[in-house]
């Protein structure tokens, strides 16, 4: 019976997301996790109304109810496991999430840093934000990170364990605003001191600008080495 309330669970769950569209059924898209449910609610009512013959018949299954119940749990789940593979081959994200585009430019500047840095350097970046909404940051953005393999010093904060449930959902402000500062400062406004301490603070050794995002200051080009850029990115290494 638990495996039947799971499976139910589950398909509640996919059918609070579904879109509804004049030509398909709201339902269409988690019909295939209907009819599981369903054969599963039947088996399960089934080996309900057995057991008591199946534990008399053979005595060593009235100790192994937690992992026939264990069983019939990921039994239930594989499902949602194909489908979310057959989503993912359509978008890029799954579909969990909107489709969000990645500019070949960014990819480009993040591959060229990984191909070009220590495993254990830090990268600092002037992007933060997936987009910014009526002056607010969404800061779901990780592309950084993600191309180039290396830790940065502030990039999106929304999927912080600390950041999880707060009221701001991934509106919400960075914890360290002295780390912001001193992050941003090194883009909007370098010199010397400041880029030193980012260096020696906190171990950064590359500035990755997205200049759609905002443009350097002249300043960093006599402060730090231009070691990369294209069409919307550069990429500075620390002195």
């Amino acid at each position: 019976m638990g495996t039947a309330g799971f499976a139910v669970l589950l398909t509640a769950v996919q059918l609070g997301s579904v879109t509804s569209t004049p030509a398909i059924p709201a339902y269409a898209p988690v019909l295939p996790l209907l009819c599981w449910a369903a054969a599963l609610t039947v088996v399960a009512l089934l080996v309900a109304l057995c057991w008591p013959a199946l534990v008399g018949r053979w005595p060593g299954l009235a100790g192994r109810g937690g992992l026939l119940l264990l069983t019939a749990v990921l039994v239930a789940g594989a499902p949602g496991l194909v489908m979310d593979a057959a989503a993912a081959g359509k978008q890029p994200n799954g579909g969990a999430y909107p489709v969000v585009p990645m500019p070949a430019s960014r990819v480009e500047a993040a591959r060229w840093v990984h191909a070009h840095s220590d495993p254990d350097d830090v990268v600092a970046t002037n992007v933060h934000c997936r987009a910014v909404v009526d002056g607010w940051c969404d800061a779901r953005t990780f592309w950084l990170s993600g191309y180039a393999e290396r830790t940065v010093l502030v990039e999106g904060w929304a999927f912080a364990p600390r950041m999880v449930g707060l009221p701001e959902g991934p509106y919400a402000p960075f914890w360290d605003a002295d780390r912001l500062r001193a992050n941003d400062a090194a883009f909007t406004a370098p010199t010397s001191a400041g880029l030193a301490a980012l260096r020696d603070r906190y171990g950064v050794r590359w500035l990755v600008v997205d200049r759609a995002v905002a443009a350097e200051s002249p300043t960093l080009r006599t402060l730090a080495d231009l070691r990369f850029e294209n069409s919307r990115t550069a990429v500075y290494r620390l002195r």
